[in-house]
């Protein structure tokens, strides 16, 4: 491994090269402890190990997942494989910076799924309109703001994450396709991409499209540049944090009177992020197959979401095993 000024010799022209000129740079700066030093030289041994040697050219993010992937898959956990996307996150600025190359660090690198250390929260289906009226209606009745009402079912149906629901314009709605768009967006001074940085169109429920619909002729049928789910004032929302809050404060009820013991209406609350696992759980235990919904969440490989969802895959590998018996039995007696 190279050590010293990383302005020596010609740029690296492969993905190997580069780590070990950032690793040999790292390590020689005097600053940094032998034991961090190590640490570096570990993590950018096992990005070489499995990412391998491409060109500098040739990196992009579906390779970088694929190493997610497999390395999780390999039994990594999630923390050392965040690390080590952080190692290469922090080597692909160090070229960015010298003007070897030109990377787009966030698209590579930002909002890869690490897989989860505690247990997803979904719905189960006879929660689902438990949770629609809550969502509709507050406790006297009255209707509520469709906004959150719109957003849960994006979630919901569609399976968005709580960013792709908050970027939603009236373009994205194909009504005659039934289909939404979820693409990048920019705007000036900002700009936003999914985590794929791919576009990908997803099915509409007929639910889901009656109650886009019904928002859309109750606004006045607003231009396509106008946002779905927008603040006050029609803006961009923003503080995805306020759909968590909001969902929970939903989940929970309404505060009990002196004396009596709160009842929440779902027990265990679930976060906004839940309503997506909810769609997957929902639709693969419905029979939609997991390469589909696999496409519709927009996860870069069947093979994430089938370790993602095994819960619903071991379910269905019961109901298997219990149709097998009732097919047997159902033989026998006829011979």
């Amino acid at each position: 491994m190279t050590v010293g000024d990383p302005l020596d010799g010609s740029p690296p022209r492969t993905l190997g090269a580069l780590l070990d000129r950032f690793g040999g740079w790292k390590v020689s700066q005097r600053s940094i402890a032998r034991s961090t030093a190590a640490t570096y030289l570990c993590q950018v041994a096992a990005l070489k190990r499995g990412l391998g040697d491409p060109e500098l050219m040739d990196v992009d993010r579906d390779r970088v997942e694929d190493y997610v992937t497999v390395a999780l898959d390999a039994g990594a956990s999630p923390a050392t494989i965040a690390g080590h996307v952080a190692i290469l996150r922090l080597a692909l600025h160090y070229a960015n910076k010298r003007a070897w190359t030109r990377f787009d660090v966030q698209g590579l690198c930002a909002d890869i799924e690490f897989g989860e250390t505690t247990p997803k929260r979904w719905l189960r289906v006879e929660e689902v309109p438990i949770l629609l009226a809550a969502v509709d209606t507050d406790d006297d009745g009255v209707v509520r703001d469709s906004r959150f009402g719109i957003a849960v079912r994006l979630a919901l149906f569609a399976g968005l994450r709580a960013g792709e629901v908050c970027t939603r314009q009236w373009a994205d709605v194909d009504w005659r396709g039934g289909l939404l768009t979820v693409g990048p967006k920019s705007g000036k001074g900002w700009s936003w991409r999914p985590k794929s940085g791919k576009s990908r169109l997803v099915p509409m429920s007929s639910d889901l499209r009656d109650a886009l619909r019904a928002r859309w002729e109750l606004l006045g049928e607003p231009d396509g540049q106008e946002w779905i789910v927008p603040v006050d004032g029609g803006g961009r929302r923003r503080d995805v944090s306020t759909l968590n809050e909001t969902l929970h404060r939903i989940c929970v009820g309404p505060k009990p009177r002196k004396d009596e013991k709160r009842v929440a209406r779902l027990d265990p609350p679930l976060t906004f992020h839940g309503l997506r696992h909810s769609f997957a759980s929902l639709a693969l235990e419905a029979g939609v197959s997991l390469l589909e919904v696999s496409r519709i969440l927009g996860h870069h490989s069947p093979v994430f979401t089938a370790r993602a969802y095994a819960h619903v895959s071991e379910r269905h590998l019961v109901a298997s095993a219990d149709r097998l018996g009732d097919y047997l039995r159902a033989m026998t007696a006829q011979g």
